[in-house]
């Protein structure tokens, strides 16, 4: 028999498995050119989406917690590789990064202005920002890719406005973390990842909206050679650091252990490069 045949044959089988009580059929299935091992349309039409990149104009909000008290919030945009990032604690402001092109601006609070920066700077000074919506995307994209880690349906839930399908995705490396994201019955798009590792919470949530990404235009400051944009925002900051409530800070050094890394970052936030 030819291995075309054998192919043939193959791609006919259907294998029933039973996953914490929920039936979830495999198959191989041709959707746009993508090959999906799922029946279940709406996990098929993510994951071919994921794995082929195409979510890359979203936005929405994220939210990082600890023991369930937030400690910071971000408004996210993403649209191929430009991002905007507005970083706020329950009072105000507390960083703005817009990332356009080859250049990184940072809102400069002390008088208003914009400061800009070489997008390559970031690298050499080894800066990891709190979140970045591009590396949170780019590492599910990563554990989509891993075959040995599972994805299961749970339940419809709630979503917003939306009426959602949760499912689990599993890790076979890290059985402490727990993965889940709602895919909307309206649409099939995705509209949450929710990530509980031990005490820290991590949403991703995305809105209907389709961004707009616009470089400052006025009131920019080319940052002097030698200059990091993100350690004179962090000496700013340092200076109110009185004000940070103290499980803040404390929740911050802890996560810093854990990383075991040093990152450029403000004070009030976890040493958390997107870990999604």
């Amino acid at each position: 028999m030819s291995g075309i045949s054998k192919r043939l044959i193959l791609s006919g089988f259907i294998v029933f498995l039973i996953i914490g009580g929920f039936f979830i059929t495999f198959r191989v299935a041709k959707t746009n050119s993508f090959f999906c091992k799922y029946e279940d349309p709406y996990l098929c039409g993510f994951t071919a989406d994921i794995l082929k990149e195409k979510l890359k104009k979203l936005e929405g909000e994220y939210i990082e917690s600890h023991q369930n008290i937030q400690v910071y919030r971000v408004d996210w945009k993403l649209s191929g590789r430009d991002q905007e990032m507005l970083y706020k604690d329950d009072v105000s402001e507390q960083m703005h990064v817009v990332m356009v092109g080859n250049n990184v601006y940072l809102k400069d609070y002390s008088d208003g202005r914009w400061w800009e920066q070489p997008m390559e700077m970031l690298e050499e000074y080894e800066t990891q920002l709190p979140f970045e919506p591009a590396v949170f995307m780019g590492n599910l994209k990563t554990y989509f890719e891993n075959e040995n880690n599972n994805i299961y349906f749970i339940q419809e839930d709630v979503c917003g406005a939306d009426t959602c399908r949760k499912y689990a995705l599993t890790l076979q490396d890290n059985d402490m973390k727990k993965i889940f994201f709602y895919l909307s019955e309206r649409d099939k798009s995705l509209k949450k990842i929710l990530v509980e590792k031990e005490e820290l919470t991590q949403e991703f949530m995305i809105s209907d909206s389709s961004p707009t990404i616009e470089k400052p235009q006025h009131d920019v400051k080319v940052a002097k050679a030698g200059e990091n944009i993100f350690v004179e925002n962090f000496l700013q900051r340092s200076q109110q650091s009185k004000k940070t409530p103290e499980y803040v800070r404390e929740f911050e050094q802890i996560r810093l252990q854990e990383e075991d890394t040093d990152i450029i970052n403000l004070p009030e936030y976890s040493a958390s490069p997107s870990a999604l």
